[in-house]
């Protein structure tokens, strides 16, 4: 499923640990479009965008089960087809990271899939971040006046302390 988004971002990729192969497709964004696979980062081959912008841009994430395999059919599955991952979304807000939002790839379109061979744990996850300044806070506000006064100012206008008397002593 494509997830929309809007304006500048900040990617940041990390590849699951699937034997499955997975994949990230940009498109609609000003300079950043593409498809990104895993077997690329980890060839070294290639790297994803660092910035996203654009008025209106999507990201899609896939994967192709039983990549190890090479060819033929595992049940439902076509090896080397590419199916739509499940992708939910968090966002949280920081004063630090502005607004972050995440998306974890989700690839279990069928009961079983924790028993099948190619699963062995977690999926692509891709962080994006905000670079809309409307969407950083304004900075703390620090009175830049200072009042305070140095200890020996207030020694000369301090009050001496009247000598108190204990009664019976």
């Amino acid at each position: 499923m494509a997830e929309t988004f809007h304006g500048p971002w900040w990617l940041e990729v990390n590849f699951g640990a699937t034997h499955a192969n997975e994949r990230f497709t940009i498109s609609g964004s000003d300079s950043s479009d593409g498809t990104f696979t895993k077997r690329e980062f980890d060839a070294g081959q290639g790297s994803g965008p660092s910035t996203i912008s654009g008025a209106q841009w999507t990201i899609t994430v896939e994967y192709s089960p039983f990549g190890f395999l090479g060819v033929g059919q595992v049940g439902p599955f076509v090896i080397g087809n590419w199916y739509p991952s499940n992708t939910p979304r968090g966002a949280s807000f920081t004063l630090e990271d502005s607004l972050v939002v995440t998306l974890n790839a989700d690839y279990s379109h069928s009961p079983d899939y924790a028993q099948r061979p190619d699963y062995n744990g977690r999926a692509i996850i891709l962080t994006l971040k905000s670079l809309n300044p409307a969407h950083h806070p304004w900075p703390p506000i620090v009175n830049p006046l200072n009042f305070t006064l140095p200890r020996e100012t207030l020694g000369k206008f301090r009050m001496p302390k009247p000598h108190r008397t204990i009664p019976g002593k």
